[in-house]
């Protein structure tokens, strides 16, 4: 609700905020309440189909094909998912010390970022290993703009 009401207001600090997981579940929240989410039904498909074409041998071609189906994604919506991979992949960045890989934060993440609510129209059990998959392999061949040291200032590598 305080997001809501002014997000610049929202004091985040480990002294407003102790417990990290509070911040998570806020997040993953409000990808859950989302009208629709950061990846459009066709798009979100076409990321699985991605997936199932990569080849062992192109880790470039497969990346290249990966991204490029990503600038599909309307204006907002990609802009709001190059935010959130370029948190999300500093934070894989500090696995060693958060205990966050890619795997362990695509499996917290990666539904609610690219589930709708309405996936199973027939009241069937919704496949969450597809998002999870999308989103690990996302991580894996995110590029890594910038590094916070310890202080927290932003560095670029």
């Amino acid at each position: 609700e305080a997001f809501e009401r002014n997000c610049r207001a929202v004091e985040l600090a480990p002294d407003h905020v102790p417990d990290i997981n509070v911040i998570t579940g806020v997040l993953k929240d409000y990808l859950r309440e989302l009208p629709e989410p950061l990846f459009t039904r066709c798009l979100f498909q076409m990321t699985v189909d991605a997936l199932g074409v990569c080849l062992p041998d192109d880790p470039e071609g497969n990346a290249k094909l990966m991204l490029s189906i990503l600038d599909c994604l309307p204006r907002a919506n990609r802009a709001t998912l190059v935010f959130l991979l370029d948190h999300l992949s500093l934070v894989v960045s500090a696995s060693e010390r958060n205990k966050m890989s890619a795997q362990a934060l695509a499996t917290v993440i990666g539904p609610p970022l690219m589930l709708h609510s309405a996936n199973s129209p027939n009241g069937s059990e919704v496949d969450h290993a597809q998002p999870i998959a999308v989103l690990k392999y996302l991580l894996q061949i995110w590029p890594q703009p910038q590094t916070a040291n310890i202080s927290g200032n932003v560095t670029s590598n």
